[in-house]
């Protein structure tokens, strides 16, 4: 077991050893300091991410009810009436978007969700993810209207934590 005095005289040595590394002529040197440390404080970041990692083990199974043709068209047609929207913004799928769905089910029975910052093909990847994820069905994949079924369920989380589901 160390001192507290050693501790110290150690530390000041690493920090000492770390500004000539900064403060180095060389490009090179610097270079590489700044590479350990900017590894340094990846891995730390990805450690304390860790706790907030969501399990991607696939729950109960989930079976949409299957509307008709003339039930999908109403809905459509009312929620095209409706202002109601949420949109998915850069981070895409999120916690806080699935959660903004079931608020806005507490008042209405459909929803709209906008995709501005989307490419082409990744609309339907959206509307899938979301359908699986609020248990929601899907009425139109161009606008992405969302119903949120006869016997929906809030879910136990009120509030949104930090945490992004990875679409990769």
């Amino acid at each position: 077991m160390l001192s507290k005095k050693t501790k110290l005289n150690e530390l000041r040595l690493y920090r000492l050893k770390a500004k000539k590394k900064m403060n180095s002529p060389n490009p090179e040197v610097r270079i590489r300091y700044k590479l350990g440390k900017a590894k340094r404080k990846e891995a730390w970041l990805i450690e304390k991410l860790r706790k907030f990692e969501v399990s991607k083990t696939p729950g109960e199974a989930y079976d949409p009810e299957i509307l008709t043709e003339e039930e999908k068209h109403y809905l459509k047609r009312s929620g095209e009436k409706k202002k109601n929207y949420i949109p998915v913004g850069r981070r895409g799928v999120c916690g806080g978007v699935v959660l903004n769905m079931h608020l806005h089910w507490k008042k209405h029975e459909t929803v709209k969700v906008t995709c501005k910052p989307c490419k082409p093909g990744q609309i339907h990847e959206y509307a899938e993810e979301l359908a699986r994820l609020s248990k929601g069905i899907v009425i139109d994949l161009n606008t992405n209207f969302f119903y949120r079924g006869k016997n929906t369920v809030q879910p136990k989380i009120t509030r949104s934590r930090v945490f992004v589901l990875d679409l990769l």
